[in-house]
């Protein structure tokens, strides 16, 4: 059973409040000390309590200010408003970063990351141990996947590897049939059976032609 959870889209003045609470932080290029500097400004601006998230998480301090944001941005999408997204962050900065940190390390940009988990927010609330790098890695080896299809459907990563990921594909590749993540994924049993029925009559006419 696959449970949905409806987030509710936020208000025209939360966007605009973190719109303009991102702007009017100071830029700061150049020197480390200066940009590790602005972090802890937009941390403190959040209210973080900043010495509580270093000692939580040492690699913050090495973390882009980038990635502040696309995490503060995709709270924000959840409806949060920045008080309770300063909260969010001083309670949790230690679990959120290593997600974030996963998926570039595979080579996924920092901006598309950030694109990834505003269409499919619960990638924040994954293991990186039990369901990213089980599901990375079989997509990756097994499947000789494309990251290019994980950033289009980051939803991959909700779907159980041994009750639906593995199983279809194997019957995938036992019949020499090919779909896409989402086509392979997003439909019930039924549904995929038919799927993979057509496409067996449709390779079955094609080499008869």
């Amino acid at each position: 059973m696959i449970l949905h959870l409806q987030i509710p889209f936020p208000s025209r003045h939360t966007r605009n409040a973190l719109k303009n609470h991102v702007s009017s932080l100071p830029t700061v290029t150049g020197d480390s000390g200066l940009k590790f500097r602005q972090k802890l400004l937009f941390l403190q601006s959040l209210k973080v309590n900043t010495t509580k998230a270093l000692q939580l998480n040492p690699n913050l301090r090495a973390a882009p200010l980038s990635t502040l944001h696309s995490i503060t941005q995709c709270l924000s999408s959840m409806g949060l408003g920045l008080s309770a997204i300063g909260r969010i962050l001083d309670i949790v900065e230690s679990t959120l970063m290593p997600k974030i940190e996963y998926l570039v390390g595979l080579g996924i940009e920092y901006e598309e990351v950030r694109n990834m988990v505003l269409r499919s927010p619960g990638l924040l609330t994954f293991s990186v141990e039990n369901n990213y790098k089980p599901k990375a890695e079989y997509f990756l080896k097994e499947m000789n996947g494309d990251l290019e299809e994980i950033k289009r459907f980051p939803q991959y990563f909700s779907f159980s590897l041994e009750r639906k990921i593995k199983p279809r594909h194997q019957l995938l590749m036992e019949h020499g049939v090919s779909m896409s993540l989402s086509a392979m994924l997003k439909v019930s049993d039924g549904e995929f059976n038919v799927r993979l029925l057509e496409k067996r009559l449709l390779m079955a006419q094609e080499r008869r032609l």
